[in-house]
């Protein structure tokens, strides 16, 4: 990351990324993360957010189309691109940070596994997709069910859907112990 955020060249960036372990959309969220940690103008921040979403973009193209010459660009506005983005040489020395992004995601790591089960059982009998049922199906049943008893809810998820006790405390908002 210091090659990055400390380089005043095109290569030495450049070269960093293209030996990294990393894939190009991890190496993206760790630079969005720690941009403001390095560079303390606002102009310069601005620049360098410019350039890794010109990156963002380049890798989205690259997926999307399989077209994987678009890596060159994106590697390039990642790494030289924010590198030369500021103005005068950081001075600030903050430790870098793991990209929040990743945290989150593996923190709601059950909550997603949950209503995606939840979401199978259910397109058994409702014959939606799963994305469907767990934006539109699950809310609405929560929101439905609010004024009902345990034992009314609990028997008609059961019944209805085969759900079990766990997937019906998840419905209902209860916190469930793993």
């Amino acid at each position: 990351m210091d090659r990055i955020f400390l380089s005043n060249t095109i290569a030495a960036p450049l070269r960093a990324i293209t030996n990294s372990e990393d894939t190009g959309d991890m190496l993206i969220k760790w630079i969005d993360q720690n941009i403001t940690k390095r560079y303390t103008y606002i102009a310069d921040i601005a620049v360098a957010y410019e350039n890794l979403a010109d990156a963002t973009v380049y890798y989205t193209r690259a997926i999307r189309s399989q077209y994987y010459i678009y890596w060159r660009y994106m590697n390039v506005m990642m790494s030289s691109g924010v590198a030369l983005s500021k103005s005068s040489y950081p001075q600030v020395k903050l430790r870098y940070e793991f990209p929040k992004t990743i945290k989150e995601l593996s923190a709601s790591k059950g909550d997603r596994s949950s209503s995606t089960e939840i979401a199978k059982l259910m397109q058994k009998r409702i014959h939606e997709s799963i994305f469907t049922i767990k934006e539109h199906y699950i809310p609405m049943l929560k929101e439905m069910l609010k004024g009902s008893s345990e034992e009314e809810i609990e028997g008609f998820l059961e019944s209805r859907y085969g759900l079990e006790r766990k997937q019906i405390d998840y419905i209902m908002g209860k916190q469930v112990k793993r």
